[in-house]
């Protein structure tokens, strides 16, 4: 079986997992199997122990949650493609620290919309601001979805479809950018229609934040708020989580709040 009969197969088995519906999971997925492949050019004759040996180099070279990847992208690839699974039998994924996220400040969203010029960029920036959506659902989003105050979001992730508010101040670019664009089908779309793609879009977010943010930070900062001024479970509907367990992971205390905290010595001055 060559790589690309390979990818094949390997793509349809994870198109076909209830748990695996997002393109970005897909290619990460494949990802690592086509470098795994790559670096071992007889994948069927590799043992328990060549495939640990592999994983255990990863795990000390990379972070965990790259290690995770790997470990349960070529867990399928021998249990589901290959027919071999008693070769991966063994691997479970390890516990990832909770990272520091250093969450987006108004200052900083608004010095994004100073720095863009053109009117799609400026959309796409306050979109993903006042929307806390994914990148997948932003792309995703349709002129069918919009409506007088919200936005009809259909999720591509385990979660639920929902509707988003449509602020007046975001109502506003978008009704320019669809003056200026005239989008046919979907609201954010590239030069020869379709579908305006996830890479032009981070590409957006890094220059206009001079790299420090990706599209996922907004939705930290998105959800961060909300848990602060409403409370979880309205961030839970608005995030379009099935389960609270998945919003709590958003729920950070910005930086500048924790340096002027309570401390004990306050009573002493």
């Amino acid at each position: 079986m060559d790589l690309t009969e390979l990818k094949k197969n390997y793509v349809t088995v994870l198109r076909n997992k209830p748990n695996i519906n997002s393109e970005q999971t897909i290619n990460s997925y494949w990802s690592c199997v086509k470098i795994f492949c790559q670096k071992n050019k007889r994948i069927y004759r590799l043992t328990k122990q060549d495939l640990m040996e592999y994983l255990a180099f990863i795990r000390k070279e990379f972070s965990d949650s790259y290690y995770n990847v790997n470990g349960s992208a070529l867990k399928i690839l021998y249990k589901d493609v290959l027919n071999q699974s008693q070769k991966m039998s063994w691997f479970v994924p390890t516990r990832t620290h909770k990272k520091f996220v250093d969450i987006m400040s108004f200052d900083e969203f608004v010095s994004m919309m100073k720095s863009t010029s053109q009117i799609k960029h400026k959309l796409i920036i306050i979109l993903f601001y006042s929307t806390g959506v994914r990148l997948s659902e932003l792309l995703n989003i349709k002129l069918s979805d919009i409506k007088e105050n919200s936005i009809f979001i259909r999720t591509l992730k385990n979660g639920k479809n929902r509707n988003v508010q449509l602020h007046p101040l975001t109502k506003k670019y978008l009704n320019s950018y669809i003056k200026k664009w005239h989008p046919k089908e979907y609201l954010l779309e590239g030069q020869s229609s379709g579908m305006y793609s996830a890479t032009s879009t981070q590409k957006v977010i890094k220059k206009a934040s001079n790299g420090k943010f990706h599209p996922h930070s907004f939705r930290h900062a998105y959800l961060t708020n909300v848990i602060e001024r409403v409370g979880i479970f309205s961030a839970m509907e608005l995030a379009g989580h099935l389960c609270l367990n998945s919003t709590l992971h958003y729920n950070h205390i910005p930086q500048e709040k924790l340096i002027n905290m309570y401390n004990p010595l306050d009573v002493a001055i």
